[in-house]
C-alpha cells in the first residue's frame, strides 16, 4: 500500500506503539510525523478494509501537507481521498463521506 518510502527505524518503533494503544506523537517538524500517519493508515485500511480513517488537523495547509503526502506515497485511487474544510458545504460533505475511505478535515475555511 506505501511506495516511494522506507521508514526509519524510531518511525517503526512509534508506529507498533500506535498500533497497539491510544497515542500521541509529539516530535520536532520535520521528523516524519507524517509518515508515521501513513505506515498507520495502511495497517488499519489492511486490518480492516472497509473502514475509514479521520485525519484531523487545525490549520488547511497541514491537512493540505496530508493530503499530498497520501497521494503520493499511498497505493489507493484519489476518488477515495477528500479533503474537507470549512468552506465545504455540509451536503457536498455528506456526499464525500460515502465515496471517501480518507478523509482529511480542519475547520478552518
Amino acid at each position: 500500500m506505501i511506495k516511494n518510502f522506507t521508514p526509519r527505524l524510531y518511525q517503526q518503533t512509534i508506529l507498533s506503539t500506535a498500533a497497539e494503544k491510544n497515542t500521541l506523537v509529539v516530535l520536532p517538524t520535520g521528523m516524519g510525523k507524517t509518515f508515521i500517519f501513513l505506515m498507520l493508515a495502511a495497517l488499519r485500511l489492511k486490518q480492516f478494509p472497509e473502514s475509514k480513517i479521520l485525519f484531523i488537523g487545525p490549520t488547511k495547509p497541514l491537512i493540505e501537507q496530508y493530503y499530498k503526502v497520501f497521494t503520493e506515497n499511498f497505493e489507493i485511487a484519489k476518488e477515495k481521498l477528500a479533503i474537507f474544510t470549512g468552506n465545504v458545504s455540509p451536503e457536498k460533505r455528506s456526499a464525500l463521506w460515502q465515496t471517501s475511505q480518507i478523509i482529511f478535515s480542519t475547520p478552518q475555511g
